[in-house]
């Protein structure tokens, strides 16, 4: 994957750990005629990595960032903790 865009997130509960959202460059796959677009979430615990699909690169970068969003949201509640990006009290990604 050749990253394009990367932020780290603090876990507000204990800010010395933190997770790293990766995102790749979108690329054409041959076989379904779409673009995929991989991300990567990771940090204590959390090994996300996925590829979303769109009819070109921009959408697959569009619905790579929402499924990171959602990503995130599920990690929060099931780990029951706050990701925070700098001094906002949210990890700024669109929440679904």
């Amino acid at each position: 994957m050749t990253v394009i865009a990367e932020r780290t997130l603090t876990i507000d509960e204990d800010s010395g750990r933190t997770i790293t959202v990766k995102l790749g460059s979108p690329t054409f796959d041959p076989g379904t005629g779409d673009f995929a677009c991989p991300y990567q979430i990771c940090g204590p615990g959390i090994g996300i990595n996925h590829p979303a699909f769109g009819f070109d690169g921009i959408q697959a970068i569009e619905l790579a960032i929402r499924m990171i969003g959602a990503e995130l949201d599920r990690i929060e509640k099931t780990q029951n903790i706050t990701l925070r990006w700098g001094d906002a009290r949210d990890h700024g990604f669109r929440r679904p």
